[in-house]
């Protein structure tokens, strides 16, 4: 089992208890250990939801709100120009347009702007006179910002979910299950706590049938955030995306339905979380990237032949993205070349490469070489840069450490932002750098596939994946399982694709044969196709293929015996 694979990663089992029952296996390695959370899990209900007002200040915020409401104030709805932000802004917006709220929406421009408040932006809010700013996705980061609209006469309500910095801003209100102790789970995302606030703006005025339907069309809304976001797939997340995606099906914004068409998705077929992760939320993260995050919330707000526009100019947009993604992964590559001996983390940057851009290219490389990533962009007089690297390697206490030389810097462990003066790149570099090597070299850097269950031929059945299926949605902390065979081998192998780097054939277990399809697989594959005995990571499922349906694996990492 301490074998390295074929893709150079150590392979491990989840659990070494294994049960006789597979999906109990399955279900101990996710936590799901208590037998009365089981069904919970598995099938969780609109009243498991928990209550909003167990948020600290969501009986505050919804007291302000309702007097901005009841006094005709002008409200602004402020969000981030990513999935989560425009998704969590619509969400908003619509829960107050519902309740009569003199109400608009501001994003702001990543290339002109950039991330969260600023004070050009602040003084545009309170030259339309707003009395109420309601921050969404951002805001925890925006200490003189806030300060700022205060003194502008502007009360502020943060909803947010990005790491807390050591100095909380000084709104009149804080959303932040991460900040809360009394809120029972504090994984939510930009949009689940929108729709957190627009759950307790709507609780109180419909009876309780009403109510669950007023809140259920927006879940597939804050199915699209919580995705997007990589938000884990437990307690309200996991509610929140099961139900989500059940509602997306037959969704009541005309936007997202043309969305899905245009992804190719027939809404009223299943829809799965990797249809979003893969196929919807690049298109709408597009507008942000590369011209104005406003296409894509007006996706969500408008109707008929606009709605329609809106999707066709989020593809146009989106193929734009893809041809320069391609153009700047190449230049990067090229310039961490000579890093990747020497560093323990990679960093690019460019004249002409987009802002908009460094966050993919960043994740990226990052998963291309198992290694923490910095990209930037050369804006005036700074470095905007994005960060992403593996779970061992938290980017965000990197960018701490580096902090005297940033302008600002804010995010997840994983996935962090920044601003850097010209003037400090060199010593930022030479810091970050240091600080990595120290780092990393008191961790094990070799990547681990965790294994779920070890399995026999004789147990792979259609009735076992059907079993399986009850885990969906399949995502964060609830990863699609992971089988292993042992001693098999490969035959009928032919490549397949149009650059042919994956391979189609047969797995032979003893006397067993089972289709497979290993994706990016088949040099690997023809190498050790002469050895018979190896071992294959592989993923359960079922393909169609000209009106036949067969049990397929999907092989995505090799041991060689």
């Amino acid at each position: 089992m301490n074998n390295v694979s074929v893709l150079g990663r150590k392979w491990q089992l989840a659990n070494k208890n294994q049960s006789e029952d597979i999906v109990t296996t399955l279900l101990h390695n996710r936590g799901i250990i208590d037998a009365n959370l089981v069904e919970k899990y598995l099938n969780p209900q609109f009243n498991d939801f928990h209550d909003p007002f167990l948020m600290e200040d969501m009986a505050g915020s919804i007291e302000r709100i309702h007097d901005s409401i009841k006094k005709g104030e002008r409200i602004i709805v402020f969000g981030d120009y990513d999935v989560d932000g425009v998704t969590g802004t619509a969400i908003v917006y619509l829960a107050l347009r519902e309740l009569g709220a003199n109400v608009s929406y501001r994003l702001p421009s990543r290339n002109e702007d950039g991330y969260g408040l600023n004070e050009k932006l602040i003084d545009e809010i309170h030259d339309v006179h707003a009395k109420l700013l309601i921050t969404v996705d951002c805001g925890i980061s925006c200490n003189s910002e806030i300060d700022y609209a205060q003194s502008k006469g502007i009360d502020v309500i943060i909803t947010d979910h990005h790491t807390i910095p050591e100095e909380v801003p000084k709104a009149n209100f804080i959303l932040h299950p991460k900040q809360d102790k009394n809120y029972p789970f504090d994984e939510l995302t930009g949009a689940g706590v929108a729709l957190k606030l627009a759950s307790a703006l709507l609780k109180d005025k419909y009876d309780e049938k009403t109510y669950e339907k007023k809140i259920k069309k927006y879940l597939d809304l804050a199915t699209l955030g919580t995705i997007a976001d990589l938000g884990p797939l437990q307690d309200e997340n996991r509610l929140i995306v099961k139900t989500g995606l059940k509602q997306m099906q037959m969704t009541e914004w005309e936007g997202l339905y043309y969305l899905l068409e245009i992804c190719g998705l027939d809404p009223e077929s299943e829809i799965d979380a990797s249809h979003i992760g893969f196929r919807i939320a690049p298109r709408i993260n597009a507008a942000g990237r590369l011209d104005s995050p406003y296409y894509a919330l007006k996706l969500f707000l408008s109707g008929g032949v606009k709605a329609k526009k809106f999707a066709e100019k989020l593809e146009k947009i989106n193929k734009e993205r893809q041809r320069l993604t391609e153009i700047i992964i190449n230049e990067a590559e090229d310039i961490v070349a000579e890093q990747l001996s020497k560093e323990r983390i990679l960093i690019a940057y460019h004249p002409s490469w987009k802002s908009g851009l460094v966050g993919i290219i960043a994740g990226r490389l990052s998963s291309n070489h198992a290694m923490p990533v910095i990209i930037m962009e050369e804006r005036d007089n700074n470095y905007i840069g994005s960060a992403r690297g593996p779970e061992y390697f938290d980017m965000v206490e990197a960018l701490r450490h580096c902090e005297d030389l940033l302008e600002n810097y804010g995010g997840h462990l994983q996935a962090a932002g920044f601003t850097l003066p010209k003037k400090n790149l060199d010593e930022f570099i030479q810091k970050i750098q240091s600080y990595a090597r120290d780092e990393i070299s008191k961790k094990d850097q070799i990547p681990v596939l965790e294994i779920d269950s070890t399995l026999k031929g004789n147990r792979i059945t259609r009735g076992l994946i059907k079993a399986i299926s009850e885990l969906k949605p399949f995502g964060q902390k609830n990863p699609k399982p992971v089988f292993m065979l042992e001693g098999v081998s490969f035959k009928n192998v032919k490549r397949v694709g149009q650059d042919k780097k994956h391979a189609l054939g047969k797995i032979k277990d003893g006397e067993q044969e089972f289709s497979f399809i290993a994706f990016g697989l088949a040099d690997q594959i023809q190498e050790i196709d002469a050895y018979k005995n190896v071992n294959i990571a592989f993923h359960l499922g079922l393909n169609t293929f000209r009106g036949r349906t067969s049990i397929q694996l999907q092989v995505i990492d090799i041991q060689i015996t």
